[in-house]
């Protein structure tokens, strides 16, 4: 199976998408205001404590901070005391955030960090090697101890280290090692608090979970593209390839998969056989209704109701992940009066999911024949960040709007040729381009002649030649 993730670095976001045979199937979006720092590792100064979370806060420096919880803080035995018998204030401390800052909280911190690759990770707090459960022969495994050899710390053989030889392991390991080596030295300089250790952008997180599909990047930004192969070739990720993407032709609309990006934000989308399914999310948690519309054929031995279930259940599969829907999520799939259809959607729900980056839990039916599931947070929701807004001198203006703008005004004048553009806005869209009109014509080499429209509602706008 191929796959290609492509980086589009726009005006007002990058969006990474990961494609597998044509199939869209990750979506990231990044704002240059709100950039993710998971994996991020720094020396940190305490600087206070809360009581009621025994946590510690943490100053990670250029006014970021972060809450420690003392179940992340090692013990030196296996008693587990308050936060405050483990740290003091004013304490400098090694730490790795695990999660991004959300709705006013704090990132969440670890004191065990750790330093991955796509074969195995590293845990310098850790102790003695943990193996996947793929890995079922015993002496495989002793044969990969071996090679391993003696080491402080411990690590982790994820699934994707099957089939490698234990010298390429014990390689792999020797080089984080050397970089816990340096992490290490770079806190005896004793400049706290202060920034140890990037995490891997975004795009080599998502090839490292398609690694075994050899990925290849395509980028529009030299600038990223520089720091790409710069991060690929440091980190010895020959699995993975870059390119620069130069032709005229927008990355994204190359590839096809606009439609799809939109399809994402969609509140109900269609079935093959004429069934759909909606998609609500609340705060509380994520319910995907299943409906049948106008399916009333059976497929072979199969009931209206199990095929139309068997396929929602792959679209929901889908858009979980696409949507990085997370949380207490509920399926309400089409009555079926046979108890072992339920476990046929089961059985089929826990293998679409079982490849998904983030961890997902199939529950199954309750009493009400509700399919229940949970998924890990990882990233914030493709929802969340689309409803993101600009703050402009006379009001605000959502991210995605503007990005679309200047995606629009980028193909107009590569499928017109030309660089001079008629604008109109409505009256909500005109603080956008009072302030970022300059951005917008250095940015993508173009002349905007735009004028508010009243008869625009909402975010709209129109794009045109401009007249003789």
């Amino acid at each position: 199976m191929s796959c290609r993730i492509l980086i589009d670095c726009g005006l007002f976001e990058t969006r990474i998408a990961a494609i597998q045979d044509d199939k869209l199937t990750d979506l990231i979006i990044e704002h240059d205001d709100a950039k993710s720092v998971i994996e991020n590792i720094y020396l940190g100064r305490v600087t206070g404590f809360s009581d009621t979370m025994d946590g510690a806060f943490i100053d990670l420096g250029g006014n970021v901070s972060g809450l420690l919880l003392g179940r992340d803080i090692p013990s030196p035995d296996q008693s587990n005391p308050p936060v405050r018998q483990k740290l003091h204030e004013g304490e400098k401390c090694v730490v790795q955030v695990i999660k991004d800052a959300k709705d006013g909280k704090a990132a969440q911190l670890s004191a065990f960090p750790e330093l991955g690759k796509p074969d195995l990770i590293y845990k310098p707090v850790s102790k003695g090697a943990i193996f996947s459960r793929k890995f079922k022969d015993k002496e495989v495994r002793q044969e990969i101890r071996d090679a391993l050899g003696s080491f402080s710390g411990g690590v982790t053989l994820r699934s994707r280290a099957m089939g490698k030889t234990p010298i390429f392991l014990s390689e792999t390991l020797a080089s984080l090692l050397l970089d816990w080596t340096d992490i290490q030295a770079q806190v005896k300089k004793n400049q706290a608090p202060r920034l140890l250790r990037a995490g891997r952008p975004a795009e080599l997180t998502l090839a490292a979970e398609h690694i075994s599909d050899n990925p290849t990047l395509a980028v529009n930004d030299p600038a990223r593209y520089k720091g790409l192969t710069t991060v690929i070739k440091r980190e010895g990720l020959m699995q993975i390839s870059c390119s620069l993407w130069t032709k005229s032709e927008l990355l994204f609309d190359a590839h096809d998969i606009e439609g799809q990006i939109d399809d994402a934000t969609a509140k109900r989308l269609p079935l093959p056989s004429g069934g759909n399914i909606t998609i609500e999310e609340t705060e509380a948690l994520v319910v995907i209704d299943v409906n049948s519309g106008a399916n009333d054929k059976t497929s072979g031995l199969k009931s209206v109701a199990f095929s139309t279930n068997e396929e929602a259940a792959s679209l929901a599969a889908e858009q979980i992940r696409l949507r990085n829907l997370s949380g207490i999520i509920i399926i309400d799939f089409i009555h079926m009066p046979q108890k072992d259809d339920h476990r046929k959607i089961e059985t089929i729900l826990r293998h679409l999911t079982a490849n998904d980056p983030s961890a997902v839990r199939v529950i199954g039916m309750t009493e009400l024949g509700l399919m229940q599931l949970t998924r890990q947070r990882k990233r914030p929701p493709l929802s969340r960040l689309n409803a993101s807004t600009l703050n402009c001198a006379t009001g605000t203006v959502p991210r995605a709007i503007a990005s679309k703008l200047s995606t629009d005004l980028q193909r107009f004048a590569n499928s017109h040729k030309t660089r001079v553009i008629s604008l109109a806005v409505s009256p909500d869209l005109a603080p956008l381009l009072k302030q970022s009109c300059a951005n917008f014509e250095n940015t993508l080499s173009v002349t905007l002649i735009w004028k508010i429209d009243l008869a625009l509602r909402d975010f709209a706008f129109s794009l045109s030649r401009p007249s003789k």
